[in-house]
């Protein structure tokens, strides 16, 4: 990522006395210098939660004082703000204080007798590291996003490793893996409304989803601290898989969208308070509602789970809100009792609409097993033509065949009784029609038998004809 880097030029008419205040001034305006030494001064501002550090550099070369300041890191907003470093340092350089030649030059030579100490202390101690080696490294005010982020690509390499297909993973994969799916969340896997958020279905999701994740948790986090940032992420990611849930009867739902929907909704809503200064706030509104408008257009698209995108912005936009108090406050009591409430509230929520979900998918399931069982022993009587005699194959076709294939039709009508989705009912109805062409053509496998005659060859063929027709559908 490229930083933006301003530069300046100072005249220096009394290098000690120079130095000096610059070194001063940085101090005024609380920045910490982390390189000194005689020739050049290097300074970081704190971190906001617009950028987690900007660089300001001061180099004495000859008359001339250079000064460059440079985001650096996670700096994917600057609005100017890089920019007004120098004028800020120059302005509290011209303003102060009147030093002489004398006194300069003792302040020089005691600042002078820490340089080599602190040069030596500055090459041990960890080096700032720019781009993207910075977004993915854990540190003091930025650890839940880069963790989170590592989190999910680890998931995703031990998925790729142990066999799952690296750019479409199958369907059954994803459930193996803890993917959202009514059938096995609702029959006490609960857990899948968590591991689902660590889970994404191919290469090109889990890029776009960490991408948009760094984004807004390298803005967010600084701002809400460790504590709120990880209870909206995974509070957010539970409700809006208890969504999809919801909404959907068999989709396999996978992915930490659900989430970063969730932490754009908390963003947004903070940017309409007063808690962000406004200048920012507008210019971050622009941006976060074009990304929420994009993002939930293209999640129109099929195979997109568009109502955990939803689930996630709407929570997100309320846990928001709910964290206000203690933002302002920043009250630790507060702090501790608002995450508390966004916890309960979550699994109230989850408590209430779970079993008000139909879950009839697996009772499906266990019929169509049966209907096979009983298909199975209703064509047995294909193995018997050679070996019986006409009775007996008359009796196997009336007693076996189509008494198990009534059998089938039965348990498909009652099979239609359940909650099921729309197509379950379509394809029972191709089933039953399927059933009933059977036990036509098993009737007219008796006439052949009782009658021993072959006229009724081409009726028995347009039978087959029409099964195999019904078979390929449901295929």
């Amino acid at each position: 990522m490229e930083s933006t880097i301003h530069k300046s030029q100072l005249d220096s008419t009394n290098y000690h006395a120079d130095y000096v205040n610059i070194v001063r001034a940085i101090e005024t305006l609380g920045w910490r210098v982390v390189l000194l030494s005689a020739q050049k001064c290097i300074a970081h501002t704190k971190p906001t939660f617009l950028s987690q550090v900007e660089e300001i550099t001061v180099r004495f070369e000859g008359q001339k004082i250079q000064l460059e300041s440079k985001c650096l890191g996670n700096k994917w907003l600057d609005f100017g703000r890089s920019k007004h470093n120098l004028p800020a340092l120059l302005k509290t350089f011209e303003d102060s204080p009147e030093i002489n030649h004398a006194q300069a030059e003792q302040v020089f030579v005691n600042i002078a007798q820490h340089f080599a100490k602190f040069t030596e202390e500055s090459a041990k101690a960890e080096p700032v590291n720019n781009g993207i080696v910075q977004l993915l490294t854990p540190r003091k005010g930025y650890f839940f996003t880069p963790s989170i982020i590592l989190v999910n690509v680890l998931i995703f390499l031990l998925m790729v490793i142990s066999g799952v297909h690296i750019m479409s993973p199958a369907s059954v994969d994803l459930i193996n893996w803890g993917a959202n799916f009514r059938p096995s969340t609702l029959e006490g896997e609960y857990w899948r409304l968590l591991s689902s958020c660590f889970l994404h279905i191919g290469l090109f999701h889990l890029a776009m989803n960490m991408y948009a994740f760094v984004y807004i948790g390298s803005m967010l986090e600084p701002l809400l601290g460790g504590k709120r940032f990880i209870t909206a992420y995974l509070s957010t990611g539970f409700l809006a898989s208890l969504t999809s849930l919801y909404w959907h009867d068999l989709t396999v739902s996978a992915g930490a969208s659900g989430a970063i929907f969730g932490m754009y909704g908390v963003f947004f809503a903070l940017l309409t308070s007063d808690l962000i200064e406004k200048t920012a706030r507008q210019q971050l509104l622009k941006s976060i509602a074009i990304f929420i408008g994009l993002n939930l257009m293209i999640g129109l698209n099929a195979g997109i789970d568009n109502a955990a995108h939803i689930g996630g912005l709407v929570s997100g936009f309320v846990i928001g809100y709910l964290f206000l108090p203690s933002l302002k406050s920043k009250n630790e009591k507060t702090t501790t009792v608002v995450i508390a409430g966004i916890v309960v509230l979550s699994i109230a929520i989850a408590a209430y609409i779970i079993p008000r979900l139909s879950n009839d998918i697996p009772k499906y399931d266990k019929g169509m097993e049966e209907f096979a069982h009983n298909e199975e022993r209703a064509v047995w009587i294909y193995n018997l033509q050679d070996s019986v005699s006409t009775d007996e194959m008359v009796r196997c076709i009336k007693d076996t065949g189509i008494h198990y294939w009534a059998e089938n039709i039965a348990l498909l009508r009652e099979l239609d009784q359940l909650e099921i989705p729309e197509k379950y009912h379509l394809r029972n109805t191709k089933l039953i029609e399927y059933t009933e062409l059977r036990i036509e053509q098993y009737q007219l496998f008796i006439k052949v038998y009782t009658e021993n005659t072959n006229k009724y060859q081409s009726e028995i063929q347009d039978y087959e004809t029409r099964l195999s027709d019904i078979i390929e559908e449901l295929e």
